[in-house]
């Protein structure tokens, strides 16, 4: 008999059509459990101290601050709690600020619903999952560098993370100076190698 307990979820959202989409990805599977919801990064905080998770899926653009802030307290409050940003953001700013603050997966809104559960899993198991969409940007801004320089014996930490049960969809790459410094200063980077790194993409906010 199985007797893994569910992973534990905690959702911070503002939009009730993309809360609406998530909640549906989540409700149909047993082993997953959703524990709470908060619309505001007011509530995000108050639901972060009062209520025990795995796994806390936030939005970056709240209607009081910043889902930044949030995580940053999730890595200091619950450092066993994983977080997952699902934004429509994709800018680089974003996404680097996201995995510094101590993200460690970093999803686009609507274009990975229908993967929602299996990327959490994926999270929840040591992985990494980042949309396609990012992870392409990322190996076409890199291809120009990786054909000016010859191959190396370097290890990259992409594939390390891969190597590792990574959840990256897209092929190893070498990270830039920026991102591996990005890496390095994670509050995470010290309990598991992760990939904290993405690149511009064109999304409309939900």
């Amino acid at each position: 008999m199985n007797t893994l307990s569910p992973i534990r979820i905690a959702i911070v959202e503002d939009d009730p059509d993309c809360l609406s989409l998530i909640v549906e990805a989540i409700r149909p599977h047993a082993d997953l459990r959703l524990v709470g919801v908060a619309a505001t990064l007011a509530d995000g905080r108050a639901l972060l101290a009062q209520t025990e998770m795995d796994v806390l899926l936030v939005d970056l653009g709240l209607p009081d601050g910043s889902g930044i802030d949030l995580i940053r307290q999730a890595a200091t409050s619950r450092p066993d709690c994983e977080v997952l940003v699902s934004s429509a953001f994709g800018d680089e700013p974003s996404v680097v600020r996201s995995f510094e603050a101590g993200a460690s997966g970093y999803l686009l809104k609507q274009q990975d619903a229908g993967r929602l559960a299996d990327d959490i899993r994926q999270l929840h198991a040591g992985g990494s999952p980042i949309s396609p969409l990012i992870a392409r940007q990322i190996l076409m801004r890199l291809k120009p560098t990786l054909a000016a320089t010859p191959g190396t014996t370097e290890p990259s930490p992409l594939a390390d993370a891969a190597g590792a049960g990574g959840a990256v969809r897209s092929g190893a790459v070498v990270l830039s100076d920026r991102e591996q410094e990005c890496w390095a200063t994670s509050p995470r980077a010290s309990r598991r190698r992760k990939l904290p790194t993405s690149w511009r993409c064109r999304a409309t906010r939900c």
